[in-house]
Formats: C-alpha cells, structure tokens, sequence
C-alpha cells in the first residue's frame, strides 16, 4: 500500500537554502520550465521583457537536435543554432511583432557574462 511517507525527503539547511536560492533564480528569470532527461539534453522555457517566450535546448553528443525536440514534445517546432550544442527558438506576444532571436541583453544572460 502506498504511503506519503515513503515520499518525504529529509534535506540539510544547507541544501534547503540551495534549492531555494534556485528557485528565486528561476523566479526572477521567469523560467517557466527547465527539463533535464538522463544524458543531459537540456529543454528551457522562459518569459523575456514579458514580450517574448523564449525555448532552448541543449544537445549533447551523441544525440540529434531532432531526438532532443521529439523528447521534449517540441517535434514540429523550428530551432536554430543559438551557441555551442544549444539551439532556440522563440514565440512573440505580439503577432505583428518581427521575431528576433537577438534580443538586448539575452545572449550575455545566457552565457553569464
């Protein structure tokens, strides 16, 4: 039988504080969504200015873009090559908004610089 006890987590103070410090993070880039699957394919989805919606996904070696967007549900969707092994691709709130994959500011957060 199935208890949620067997579901609990005992953390550290120090790893609590981690995990919130992350969560804050995520918060104050407006992550919406970050996926990790077991060989490090990473797919990440966050608000921009609140105008754009913004999808990465890091390929690692080994792997295909493609397989990477069908893992993620992303199969019909256009990514191109941002930097590296990750690629994007980007939604605009406004329809008669020109898309522009270099957004002020985007590429420097994204790199940590």
């Amino acid at each position: 039988m199935y208890s949620y006890e067997d579901d609990i987590i005992t953390l550290s103070m120090t790893e609590y504080s981690h995990i919130q410090q992350l969560l804050d993070t995520f918060d104050k880039l407006s992550i919406t969504y970050l996926g990790v699957d077991v060989v490090g394919n990473v797919h990440i989805i966050l608000y921009w200015n609140d105008q754009c919606k913004y999808y990465f996904l890091r390929v690692q070696p080994g792997c295909t873009l493609e397989e990477v967007k069908d893992h993620f549900g992303e199969k019909d969707k256009e990514y191109g090559l941002y930097e590296g092994n990750w690629y994007m691709r980007q939604e605009n709130h406004e329809q008669d908004k020109p898309e522009d994959l270099s957004a002020p500011g985007m590429r420097d957060w994204f790199l940590g610089k």
